[in-house]
């Protein structure tokens, strides 16, 4: 039998164990930690969905409650294994909050190469370490990390979101997840982080694109791309564009229709519903070649 035991705490001018707790943000915050467990334990049998079977065998309860912000622990029993044991149970020793931490950090990483628009590439380690981030001299960033966690981000990067969504920094200022080795501290900076957000690109990339439909009076329109260098960019795909007060009447009467190569920026959509992966939702027209 496995056991682990996690404290769980609610920091914030709502969250008094005397005084009374928003039991909205303390019922969300909850449920979504129980799915979080739940979710390594089904990744680590290679199932999708918890059976009543699943139910009897992982017990996940609340015991000792304490005063001041509301903290409890979080108590988890693992009746038994299925056997063989999965190479992920053998990676992890079955350390729940281990899996959780290294989730999290992978995908803070994750999501500040991407909103700085960094070339970001993952390496998979040996062993079960630690998730750590390299920065190298050219500006790319690498994460080097367990295997299993990205799949595994997938999955829980929602759930963590619905953490966050609750912390404004007064009524919830903190929720605190951990044991004697690993703590999540989800404040007002990871609200900000794994919401669903949207940004600019700083560096200017190449492109060659046809503009199939435009509008004169703002110069902007949609524009269908023939060449690019960039992933995000895809060749035969199709964007929204606006422009940056770069096009006289005639400069935009003369590219309309006609194969051009342009400077763009990207718009990129973030978020868990891409994996914090990035999906350039428009673009910005900020030069000509």
């Amino acid at each position: 039998m496995f056991k682990e035991k996690i404290s769980f705490r609610i920091k914030g001018k709502e969250a008094d164990f005397i005084e009374g707790t928003d039991i909205r943000a303390l019922g969300q915050s909850l449920v979504s930690f129980q799915k979080m467990i739940e979710k390594v334990y089904l990744y680590s049998e290679g199932r999708a969905k918890m059976t009543d079977s699943d139910y009897e065998n992982l017990k996940i309860q609340l015991q000792n409650p304490r005063s001041g912000s509301w903290t409890s622990d979080i108590c988890i029993d693992l009746k038994s294994l299925v056997l063989p044991l999965t190479p992920f149970i053998l990676q992890n020793s079955g350390d729940i909050m281990e899996t959780i931490y290294n989730v999290y950090k992978f995908l803070i990483y994750k999501i500040k190469a991407k909103d700085e628009d960094k070339k970001l590439s993952i390496q998979i380690t040996d062993n079960s370490g630690p998730v750590y981030v390299i920065h190298e001299n050219d500006g790319s960033v690498i994460i080097n990390t367990p295997p299993d966690i990205p799949q595994l981000s997938e999955e829980l990067a929602p759930l963590i979101q619905k953490i966050t969504k609750n912390i404004d920094g007064q009524a919830i200022s903190e929720v605190e997840i951990g044991n004697s080795k690993d703590i999540i501290h989800f404040d007002l900076t990871d609200a900000q982080r794994f919401k669903t957000h949207t940004f600019t690109s700083d560096v200017p990339i190449k492109v060659s694109g046809i503009i199939r439909d435009a509008k004169a009076d703002t110069y902007s329109g949609v524009i269908k791309i023939t060449k690019s260098q960039d992933p995000q960019v895809i060749k035969g795909e199709e964007y929204h564009f606006s422009s940056q007060n770069l096009f006289s009447e005639e400069k935009f009467k003369s590219v309309y229709l006609i194969e051009h190569q342009f400077l763009i920026k990207k718009r990129i959509a973030i978020g868990p519903k891409n994996n914090f992966d990035g999906t350039v939702k428009s673009l910005i027209i900020d030069g000509f070649e």
